[in-house]
C-alpha cells in the first residue's frame, strides 16, 4: 500500500528550475518580474504588515496592504523574477560595503594627524589577503567604534513549493532577517555621518543584493514614467511631375 503523499508526486513532475546563481554564472540576466517590482517593502514593522503592494510598477502612492482580512495580495504567488529560479541567496548592499566605507572613513582621521576617541590598530585573527586592503598594519577601531569586521551576512531563500521562488517565498524569509540586521544597516547607512535615515525601504531590483533607500527617494524615483522610445519616421518615395520626393509618413 503506498503511502506517498499526492502533493509530493506533484512536485516531482514540476519543471526544476536554476538557481539565480546558475543563471549569473552562465551570464543570463534575472530581473524581477512585474509583480515584484511592485512590492512596497517598508524597513519598518512586523512581516506582513510593512508590506503592500503597488497599484502598478509607477503608483508607489496607490497601495494595497499585502495581507488584508486573513487573505494574501494575489501576487504573493507569482514568480518573484523572470526567468524563474529555484532559490536565490541574498545580501545587503550597505552590509557588503560596511567595512570597506568604515576603514576609508577612519584612516583618513591618522592621515590628518587627528587623535581619535579609541583609535587601536592590531591582527586580524581572520585575515584574509584576497579579501582585505589593509595588508600592513589593521586598524581595529576609532572614535570609539570598532571596525565592523565581517558583516556581509548572506541568507538563502528557497521555493517552499520545490518549484519556482514565489514573491511569498522571498518575503516571509527575507524581511524578518533583515528586520533583525536594522541596526547595523542604520550604522552602515550613517558611516559618514550624514544623518539616520528615519523611513527606510527596500529595493529589491537586485534580488540577490538589496538596496536599503530612503522612503522619499524610493517614491520619487518609482513615479517616474520612462517616455516611450522616439518614433523614428521612415521616408517614403512617391512620384510627382517633377520626380521622385521623400514624404514622412
Amino acid at each position: 500500500m503506498s503511502t506517498s503523499n499526492p502533493s509530493d508526486a506533484a512536485i516531482s513532475n514540476s519543471p526544476s528550475y536554476p538557481t539565480f546563481e546558475e543563471l549569473f554564472n552562465v551570464r543570463t540576466k534575472v530581473t524581477p518580474s512585474t509583480a515584484g517590482r511592485r512590492i512596497f517593502w517598508e524597513l519598518n514593522g512586523p512581516f506582513p504588515a510593512a508590506l503592500h503592494v503597488m497599484k502598478d510598477i509607477h503608483s508607489p502612492t496607490s497601495l494595497t496592504p499585502y495581507f488584508s482580512n486573513g487573505t494574501w495580495h494575489p501576487i504573493s504567488q507569482e514568480s518573484l523574477c523572470e526567468p524563474k529560479i529555484s532559490s536565490v541567496i541574498v545580501s545587503v548592499t550597505q552590509l557588503q560595503n560596511w567595512e570597506s566605507d568604515w576603514k576609508d572613513c577612519h584612516m583618513r582621521h591618522g592621515e590628518l594627524g587627528e587623535a581619535q576617541e579609541g583609535r587601536r590598530y592590531g591582527d586580524l585573527s581572520d585575515y584574509d589577503p584576497n579579501g582585505d586592503s589593509d595588508r600592513e598594519e589593521h586598524l581595529l577601531g576609532c572614535c570609539g567604534e570598532p571596525r565592523p569586521r565581517k558583516k556581509n551576512v548572506k541568507i538563502l531563500v528557497k521555493a517552499a513549493s520545490g518549484t519556482f521562488v514565489t514573491v511569498h517565498d522571498y518575503l516571509s524569509t527575507v524581511h524578518p532577517w533583515l528586520m533583525g540586521l536594522k541596526e547595523d544597516i542604520t550604522k552602515a547607512e550613517n558611516v559618514w555621518g550624514m544623518g539616520d535615515v528615519s523611513d527606510m525601504m527596500v529595493n529589491c531590483n537586485g534580488l540577490a543584493r538589496l538596496m536599503i533607500t530612503e522612503k522619499d527617494n524610493f517614491i520619487a524615483r518609482a513615479s517616474i514614467i520612462p517616455n516611450p522610445a522616439p518614433r523614428i519616421a521612415l521616408q517614403t518615395q512617391v512620384e510627382s511631375p517633377q520626380g521622385y520626393r521623400p514624404v514622412m509618413p
